[in-house]
């Protein structure tokens, strides 16, 4: 059985985002080389935002990646929105990154346990990994595995992460250690 990753918006449009050649390299190999030994998701969100850019080329490009891969499209339901409002009332997210939550609220209750992401601000960041976690075990939910590609595969094709993630992420395992999670 394959191990079964939710990507957000984030992932397929990084090979068209030219501001971060490495990000690009590694999504790009990644998407050629490691994609199809995982069990690939997203939600209907992510093609809505795919659709929203005003660059077609780009779009079809994103949108080719997914389908490449296979991954399976799911609906955001109505328990996805309360959840999703958990998070930000619950300070894991600000209120205008909605959207955020609800890839996270959608990879949680489909029980996609590795949720991928190149959003180094808002979800692969120290305070708000703590924050799912508190919350996640508050209302008995398993704990996502929130990162970019690195773990699965990425790292093959370099290193991507802002200093300062990189020098907190240790925060983490203490803190999933001393919890025993």
């Amino acid at each position: 059985m394959k191990i079964k990753l939710f990507l957000d918006t984030s992932v397929p449009s990084a090979p068209f985002d030219l501001t971060k050649p490495m990000r690009k390299h590694i999504t790009i190999q990644w998407f050629e080389n490691e994609a199809f030994k995982y069990d690939i998701y997203t939600s209907e969100l992510s093609i809505q935002e795919l659709h929203q850019w005003g660059n077609t080329t780009k779009q079809s490009g994103a949108l080719a990646l997914l389908e490449q891969a296979n991954a399976k499209i799911l609906p955001i339901t109505p328990e996805m929105e309360l959840l999703a409002e958990q998070y930000i009332l619950q300070g894991a997210l600000p209120r205008p990154e909605k959207d955020d939550a609800l890839h996270l609220a959608c990879a949680t209750l489909n029980d996609i346990p590795n949720f991928v992401s190149w959003d180094f601000k808002h979800i692969v960041s120290v305070n708000p990994i703590l924050k799912m976690i508190e919350i996640h075990q508050k209302l008995k939910l398993n704990v996502l595995n929130i990162s970019t590609l690195a773990p699965h595969g990425g790292d093959k094709y370099g290193v991507f992460e802002p200093e300062k993630f990189t020098k907190e992420k240790h925060k983490i395992e203490i803190f999933l250690t001393q919890n025993k999670l």
